[in-house]
């Protein structure tokens, strides 16, 4: 899930998460955040119950043609560490949100 930050109104969005690196993360969504917006989007480590909520900003958004929605590039505010990376991509895993 991710929300604009500030905007305490807004619905969660439901996202899948296509790449992840220590700086950044590429979401697919069905609704559009311009480039420069901020995002709270949540996270959840394997075998953690409660997701660890992390701050975006949009770089670049594209729509996909493929399934009408959007690719959303964005950078973390605080890059991940090494044990979050690992973590997460790991092959016997999965990224839950």
């Amino acid at each position: 899930m991710c929300w604009p930050l500030g905007d305490p109104c807004s619905t969660p969005c439901p996202v899948l998460i296509q790449n992840l690196s220590a700086g950044g993360i590429g979401l697919r969504a069905s609704y559009r955040f311009d480039p420069g917006t901020y995002l709270f989007v949540d996270l959840r480590r394997p075998n953690e119950d409660t997701p660890r909520t992390y701050v975006v900003r949009v770089v670049y958004q594209r729509r996909s043609p493929k399934t009408g929605g959007w690719m959303i590039g964005c950078a973390f505010t605080n890059a991940l560490g090494d044990d979050d990376v690992r973590a997460f991509l790991t092959s016997d895993s999965s990224i839950q949100i």
